[in-house]
């Protein structure tokens, strides 16, 4: 009897166990931990160099944040093992700022307009002379990407709609107050302004010709929709993989003045053909960059 009754008290803490781990499993599905580790694992398939929880400081808040995942290009390396430059003199720092969010309580909605010129992104790139002046009004990024449309070098230049607005709509029930895209949009531009301030510190005696863009990005996992109207005034959707959105914010160590953001936000089944349209983009970047060189060094 007393070795069945192990036996049965054996059982039952496995049970337990085997219970408790099914929880905590399917409580970790429903965060968006799963979609980081699969965003984490395109990124590296894709001959990016990524990195998960990157630090950065909330100045409105004062507090300690982490940004879901950053990722650069994985630099190439000729047969000596040195990294290989492709736009000397200059230095390029291209950068993915990710945040990953899975929704399945609520549809995402972004009401776009006609946005056909004049695409702004000043709170995503510095520059050595920017750095060097402390002069953060002008960029010369606009000299390599001259509006409108950014000269169509990227790929933002191929949106005629851009969305301002958007709503979460909860899909079963009554309206919820989630905040998610408000959350995510914050945590990316705190997370550029952090990055920037860190950038001109370290950069300020000598900035070189480094150039530096970041791209904001939202992963998403769920249901997302492009809100347009008809002619007679209904409101018309359509299931998006890819949406622009447009955001402003501040720049804490560049004044007073807000700067504009482009937002992508991308479906998990598209962000594989989104690096590629950001492999394109800085392929561009670096051609314009070199048949530029003279009038760039001139303006440094």
């Amino acid at each position: 009897m007393a070795q069945s009754s192990a036996y049965a008290w054996t059982g039952c803490v496995f049970l337990k166990t085997h219970a408790k781990e099914d929880y905590i499993r399917e409580q970790i599905l429903k965060s968006g931990f799963p979609l980081e580790i699969e965003t984490y694992s395109i990124l590296e398939q894709n001959d990016w160099l990524a990195f998960a929880n990157d630090y950065y400081f909330d100045e409105d808040e004062k507090k300690e944040r982490e940004i879901d995942l950053t990722a650069i290009p994985f630099p190439e390396i000729d047969n000596k093992f040195i990294i290989i430059n492709r736009v000397e003199p200059f230095s390029l720092d291209i950068e993915l700022a990710i945040e990953c969010k899975k929704i399945d309580t609520h549809a995402w909605v972004f009401f776009t307009r006609p946005s056909k010129s004049c695409y702004f992104y000043s709170g995503q790139t510095l520059d050595f002379k920017q750095i060097r002046t402390n002069d953060f009004e002008s960029s010369l990024f606009d000299v390599i990407l001259s509006p409108p449309d950014t000269g169509g070098l990227l790929h933002y230049s191929k949106f005629d709609r851009l969305a301002k607005s958007y709503v979460e709509v909860k899909i079963e029930g009554q309206d919820g107050g989630r905040k998610d895209i408000f959350t995510a949009c914050n945590q990316l531009t705190k997370f550029i302004a952090y990055s920037f301030q860190r950038r001109v510190d370290r950069l300020a005696k000598d900035p070189d010709h480094v150039m530096i863009m970041v791209f904001p990005v939202i992963v998403f996992n769920g249901n997302l929709y492009e809100a347009t109207l008809d002619k007679i005034g209904n409101i018309v959707l359509s299931q998006r993989k890819h949406i622009l959105l447009a955001r402003t914010s501040r720049l804490p160590f560049a004044g007073a003045n807000e700067r504009s953001f482009l937002i992508d936000i991308v479906t998990k089944g598209y962000f594989e053909d989104y690096l590629k349209a950001v492999r394109l983009d800085i392929r561009n970047i670096e051609q314009s960059l070199l048949s530029k060189k003279d009038i760039l060094e001139e303006g440094g």
